[in-house]
């Protein structure tokens, strides 16, 4: 059996601020896969001028304390959006600050639009923004949707639960 290590469930939408006025609507839905509620909100063509729409949060976890987490592990999360036409992918961020980050991607191709997709990416495979992410000292989480563009909009973009999960089972 895999080892599971829940990093949010997404029931507590004032728990989370926007990644800036491009993300809109930031909400607790009760469309979700688990538990009461997942994390909502739209894509606008906001003064940020961005491609992203999301949502960020601060978190105190340490993985390393006694555990141990390898490059095949997975970091897993769900999504759920309405529209592919302007996806690029959806992500995750895991860091020190929203400057020093790892981020793991799954491309608008491995969902499914209007359906919740399961997504699903190795440790060991992220894009690092400035010094990348110390497992030991993990303060900030984002969760969102990269668009083609920075004018696109979309509406009915959630989140529910992120976690990673051991790759390697017991006996």
């Amino acid at each position: 059996m895999a080892d599971l290590y829940v990093l949010d469930e997404m029931e507590t939408a004032s728990d989370w601020t926007v990644l800036g006025n491009d993300t809109v609507n930031l909400a607790a839905s009760t469309i979700r896969t688990r538990g009461t509620y997942s994390l909502e909100f739209d894509k606008a063509n906001g003064a940020a001028g961005t491609v992203f729409a999301g949502a960020y949060r601060t978190v105190d976890f340490d993985f390393v304390s006694g555990q141990w987490w390898l490059p095949e592990d997975r970091i897993c999360w769900l999504a759920y959006i309405s529209d592919l036409t302007n996806v690029a992918y959806s992500f995750v961020r895991l860091g020190t600050s929203a400057s020093h980050l790892a981020e793991w991607r799954m491309v608008d191709t491995s969902h499914t639009a209007a359906r919740w997709t399961l997504c699903s990416a190795k440790l060991g495979d992220m894009y690092v923004t400035g010094n990348g992410w110390n497992m030991n000292n993990i303060d900030y989480m984002a969760v969102g949707v990269a668009f083609d563009g920075a004018a696109n909009e979309l509406a009915d973009i959630k989140f529910d639960m992120v976690y990673l999960r051991r790759s390697i089972f017991a006996s």
